[in-house]
């Protein structure tokens, strides 16, 4: 199985125990309390926004991956698109880094 494909299963699963928070708003509040494990953002999400998530999370030291487009993260969630997701457990986190890298 190709890697996106895992990735988007894991964020699947990820979402039904909902141990996700997607969008800006809710992922700069999990990255900011701390429960943030791993941020993933969508390779089509505009510039500014990654600045902005990419600044938070160096400065907690969260890790940051990059994958998959936001229409991919929208259907793996059951949404329409969705270009940031703060995964907050830490065993699904490690699943994704692993696969990622």
């Amino acid at each position: 199985m190709e890697e996106i494909d895992r990735l988007l299963k894991i964020l699947g699963f990820a979402q039904r125990a909902r141990k996700l928070s997607h969008g800006m708003d809710a992922a700069l509040q999990a990255i900011m309390k701390g429960k943030a494990k791993v941020v993933l953002l969508a390779t089509d999400l505009s510039e500014n926004t990654r600045q902005k998530i990419e600044s938070a999370a160096l400065s907690f030291k969260v890790p940051i991956r990059t994958c998959g487009s936001k229409a991919a993260y929208g259907r793996a969630l059951g949404r329409e698109e969705t270009g940031i997701i703060a995964v907050i457990d830490a065993m699904f986190a490690k699943s994704i880094i692993e696969i990622l890298g």
